[in-house]
């Protein structure tokens, strides 16, 4: 099978779990620089490759910003494209906050919204994460404002540190930061296939 035109040579590509090659669907690649160097999604049926929406904005990488009087921060660069339409804040555990592009943190509710609401931890998620979230612009400088209730949550400073989650920015103290990265690298370097599954043992 022929790989589609606008797959990137170094795209990591991550098989579905049917794992049949005339039936691919929500494949995630890398595009090409000639088709906007982003990541995407592509299908793949009928003998025929086709590109589709869905999978948003992949986010990677450490970056050091300073929070200003106002409590808010230069958004990194790179992805300000991807968040200059709107963004949410929230609550995230282990005491940071999460920067979601809109479009992913509606995603993200519906799925808390499947869970019954008769159950007493999906009621807690549900409220600590809808309590807590502010939507945000952006300004034209590429500047938000994290409201200060949720500064006082995640302990924010003049010093923070953004760390890119995949499908979400997350806004760190640095000191908080430099700690449990030093905590979990060991525990990273130590992780394989097993530890990542969320099935318990039989």
């Amino acid at each position: 099978m022929a790989p589609p035109p606008f797959l990137c040579a170094q795209s990591w590509v991550h098989e579905p779990q049917c794992g049949a090659l005339d039936s691919w669907w929500g494949v995630v690649v890398r595009f090409c620089p000639e088709y906007g160097g982003q990541w995407g999604k592509v299908e793949y049926g009928g003998a025929k490759w086709r590109r589709v929406k869905g999978v948003g904005a992949v986010f990677l990488g450490t970056y050091t910003p300073k929070l200003d009087d106002k409590g808010r921060f230069f958004l990194p660069a790179k992805f300000r494209d991807q968040l200059a339409s709107g963004l949410v804040i929230t609550r995230q555990q282990d005491h940071c906050l999460a920067i979601w592009p809109t479009e992913t943190f509606m995603t993200e509710v519906a799925q808390a919204a499947i869970g019954p609401s008769t159950v007493r931890g999906v009621r807690d998620y549900q409220r600590m994460v809808a309590s807590g979230a502010s939507d945000e612009l952006p300004d034209s400088q590429g500047r938000v404002g994290i409201p200060l209730p949720l500064r006082t949550y995640a302990g924010l400073a003049k010093d923070i540190v953004v760390i890119g989650a995949i499908n979400r920015l997350e806004v760190w103290d640095a000191a908080a930061w430099a700690a449990y990265s030093a905590e979990q690298e060991e525990a990273f370097a130590a992780l394989d296939e097993a530890g990542l599954t969320t099935e318990q043992p039989r």
